[in-house]
């Protein structure tokens, strides 16, 4: 029987990294569809109805789970992680500013007539 070689570590020898390599990169694909789907909710925001419901609930959806599976991979996911975070906090702040323009009067969704 062979000794284990030290210089190529199994796959097995180090789960942990390999998990927060996964959920860093899951967390920025997410991000990138919940921007995806944040566009599609200031397009569809004045058609209310089920299509539009659906829209936004996916894209909460993926925003919450996106910052999540970022920061639970930030240790070892290194940039994918950092890319989920900060489009996280960027989503966060434009939501922030929509929400404060439309509380003083505005309508930021309101340009392309409404239905």
């Amino acid at each position: 029987m062979d000794p284990p070689s030290t210089l190529v570590p199994d796959r097995d020898e180090y789960p942990a990294e390999a998990q927060g390599k996964r959920r860093a990169r899951l967390g920025a694909v997410l991000g990138v569809v919940s921007v995806v789907f944040l566009l599609a909710s200031f397009r569809w925001a004045h058609h209310w109805g089920p299509l539009a419901d659906t829209i936004v609930a996916v894209w909460a959806i993926s925003w919450i789970t996106g910052f999540w599976f970022s920061a639970r991979g930030l240790r070892w996911g290194g940039r994918l992680a950092t890319i989920g975070l900060v489009i996280s906090f960027v989503m966060l702040l434009v939501v922030a500013g929509t929400s404060i323009a439309f509380a003083m009067g505005a309508n930021p969704v309101g340009s392309c007539g409404g239905a």
